[in-house]
C-alpha cells in the first residue's frame, strides 16, 4: 500500500521544487519598474528603463482618433514619440519607490514626481510643491505593440 503512494509524493516534491525555480521569474516581472507602462486614460504608453542614477521613462506610443493622424507635437515643436518627460532617483531606505521630475509634454511645466511600484503595477505622482497639491495615475504593465509613428496597435 505504501508504494503506490511513494510516486505521488515524489511527483508533489517536484512540482513543490520546480515552483521554486519558476516564482522568482515570474516574481521578477511584477517586482521591477522597467518595461512599457499604460497610463491610467489608456491613450499613452510609456517606456520606464534604467538611465544615468536611476530611473528615465519615455513615450513610446500614444492612441489617435484615425490611422493618419500625425503625431503631436511637444510645446517645442518637435514629436512627443520617444521623448524623455520622466527622470527619477531612488528613494533611499524606501524599497520600490524612486523620486525626481516629470516634464508635461504639451507644455514644458517640470512637476516633481514619486513613481512607487505595488503589487505589480505604478503609482505615479506629480505635484508641485507639496505633495498633497498633486494627482496620483496608477500605470499598468503594457504587453501590446507600438505600430509605426508611435501609434498604439489595439489589441484584437
Amino acid at each position: 500500500m505504501r508504494a503506490l503512494y511513494l510516486p505521488r509524493i515524489l511527483l508533489a516534491a517536484l512540482c513543490f521544487c520546480g515552483s521554486l525555480l519558476i516564482a522568482p521569474v515570474a516574481q521578477a516581472d511584477t517586482d521591477t519598474p522597467i518595461g512599457s507602462w499604460m497610463r491610467a486614460d489608456g491613450h499613452t504608453v510609456f517606456i520606464i528603463a534604467y538611465c544615468d542614477t536611476g530611473l528615465c521613462g519615455r513615450i513610446a506610443g500614444m492612441s489617435f482618433d484615425h490611422p493618419t493622424d500625425p503625431q503631436p507635437l511637444n510645446w517645442q515643436g518637435q514629436p512627443m514619440c520617444e521623448e524623455k518627460i520622466i527622470s527619477l532617483t531612488p528613494e533611499y531606505g524606501v524599497r520600490n519607490r524612486w523620486h525626481g521630475f516629470i516634464t508635461n509634454p504639451k507644455s514644458g511645466n517640470v512637476w516633481q514626481a514619486t513613481l512607487t511600484l505595488v503589487n505589480g503595477a505604478l503609482r505615479l505622482h506629480g505635484y508641485f510643491g507639496v505633495p498633497l497639491f498633486g494627482r496620483t495615475e496608477n500605470w499598468t504593465r503594457y504587453t501590446g505593440q507600438i505600430g509605426a509613428q508611435c501609434h498604439i496597435i489595439a489589441a484584437g
